[in-house]
């Protein structure tokens, strides 16, 4: 009850019901729709029983982890009211919430309307993807590199969007529109064709036709539903509290020991399980074949940050590792990776001069097929290892370790969606699982000299605010021809510097192969 009688008012209602009293905010700006919802959220702070899913019924809700630690720096307040009024009307006679998609709603403004909410959107996702505070102000043609965006805000953005939007918004849309004038003409342009097609009522990403708001503690609306908080009993939620209290060596045994259960394949198995992506075209330079790190997310962001700092521009390859989708098999050792790898670059990219790169740990992976490609008669023109560091089997229990291996967790709400990828299936888990079997195959691990040359280009921190040190055991040095410190740290090394990243080897390649 908003004010009023409250007596008149549980007279009136059925039989059972409660009634809460909520004294009326009558000095307060804000009125209508918004201030019934912050009504109900002063109701449930007082212990009413609000029944979410009447209130978000058809918004495409889904519950989300609050952050465990104070370094967590997502943000989850609600600071504007823009799409609240599309779900929940002002006329007191309309009972039913609207359950149309978001692009739906969005697309049925009047058109100058739905440029400002789109434009508004598009600067509330990104404010929440950088971390910002409600006073930031974001200038529309900042870009979104030097507004500091790395690539897992770059992933948040795409991914808030594509719920937000109801519209496919692909890490490219995000790449080659990188500031808020630009996304948006991006996002009216795919709110413009899905009209055209007649398919603005299908729900987008994450948030699918048909799903209902979840009760309480039933976990998120999502695609992998073992992406859950730290309660369900699964091996992610055992490897996330671990990490999350600072036993990090517990985490990385947890997640080997489950590795063990997995089916694996050998030299001879005929499948073909490696898969080989073109993350960005250009005929200007060396074609590059970056080896996707064997962790949990297994993304290929940093790749097409690479590609685009490139110049002149280049062929750039991504290279997903066997396992990391659905229950894939994987390898039983080295030698039966290295096999599975090279078959693509064999098939698609016979003949074609290679740099092999490799970004954090797949730096392992892209030293070990160097290797086997020169030892089976493949030409490698250069190996570039980015931030590269040797595995360890034990890490040492340190503040700055356990900030970086939380930074990691921190992009696990980006898991169970496909990444360009529709037919991707993923689960936290399994993920976690395939990430312990890489680890317990390269235990040990060092690496030896190759024929072709190597530059290793290494961040100056470690996370933002803290330097690397010899202690942190990266590659070994007198095996790279070239080593260099880059501005930034490991997780904005290429997002941020990726032009650097392009000069500096651009320059090696002009030193080591003189035309």
């Amino acid at each position: 009850m908003f004010g009023g009688d409250t007596a008149g008012t549980a007279a009136a209602l059925s039989d059972g019901a409660a009634v809460l009293a909520v004294p009326e905010e009558t000095e307060s700006a804000v009125t209508g729709s918004a201030a019934i919802v912050r009504a109900l959220g002063r109701a449930h702070v007082m212990g009413a029983a609000v029944d979410w899913r009447v209130v978000l019924a058809g918004a495409g809700a889904r519950r989300i982890p609050l952050p465990g630690y104070a370094f967590q720096r997502s943000r989850y307040w609600i600071e504007r009211e823009w799409s609240m009024p599309l779900l929940i009307s002002d006329d007191p006679g309309t009972r039913e919430p609207d359950r149309r998609s978001p692009a739906a709603l969005l697309w049925a403004l009047p058109e100058q309307e739905r440029n400002g909410h789109v434009e508004t959107l598009v600067r509330e996702c990104l404010n929440r993807a950088l971390g910002n505070g409600p006073d930031d102000q974001v200038d529309a043609e900042d870009t979104f590199r030097d507004l500091g965006m790395d690539s897992m805000s770059a992933e948040d953005l795409r991914y808030q969007l594509t719920t937000g939007a109801g519209v496919e918004i692909e890490l490219a849309d995000v790449l080659n529109y990188p500031t808020v004038v630009d996304l948006t003409e991006r996002v009216l342009e795919k709110l413009a064709a899905r009209a055209e097609e007649g398919t603005l009522d299908e729900i987008a990403g994450t948030a699918r036709s048909g799903d209902e708001v979840p009760e309480s503690g039933t976990g998120p609306v999502d695609p992998a539903p073992e992406n859950a908080d730290e309660s369900d009993g699964s091996l992610a939620s055992f490897y996330i509290r671990a990490i999350r209290t600072g036993r990090i060596n517990v985490a990385l045994r947890l997640a080997r020991a489950a590795s063990e259960t997995r089916d694996t394949f050998d030299q001879d198995d005929p499948r073909d399980l490696a898969e080989l992506r073109q993350v960005g075209s250009g005929a200007g330079g060396p074609t590059i074949v970056g080896l996707t790190p064997p962790i949990f997310p297994n993304l290929d962001l940093p790749y097409s940050y690479l590609h685009t700092g490139l110049d002149p521009a280049s062929d750039v390859w991504s290279l997903w590792s066997p396992g990391f989708a659905g229950e894939a098999p994987l390898p039983a050792d080295r030698a039966a990776l290295m096999r599975m790898l090279a078959k693509p670059l064999r098939r698609e990219l016979a003949g074609t001069p290679l740099i092999i790169a490799g970004y954090s740990s797949g730096g392992w992976l892209a030293h070990d097929l160097a290797a086997h490609l020169e030892q089976t008669g493949v030409p490698v023109t250069a190996l570039m290892l980015l931030d590269s560091y040797l595995p360890e089997e034990e890490m040492d229990q340190t503040e700055t370790r356990t900030e970086f291996m939380r930074e990691q967790i921190r992009r696990r709400d980006l898991m169970g969606m496909s990444l360009d990828h529709p037919d991707r299936t993923v689960t936290t888990s399994g993920q976690i699982a395939a990430m312990g079997g890489y680890s317990r195959i390269f235990s040990g691990w060092r690496p030896g000299p190759l024929e072709a040359p190597i530059l290793h280009l290494l961040a100056s921190e470690v996370v933002a605010g803290v330097p690397t040190s010899s202690e942190d055991h990266p590659f070994p040095a007198e095996l790279a021809h070239r080593v260099r410190r880059l501005p930034g740290d490991h997780f904005t090394i290429l997002s941020q510097h990726a032009d650097l990243i392009s000069a500096n080897l651009h320059d090696w390649l002009t030193e080591v192969q003189p035309a």
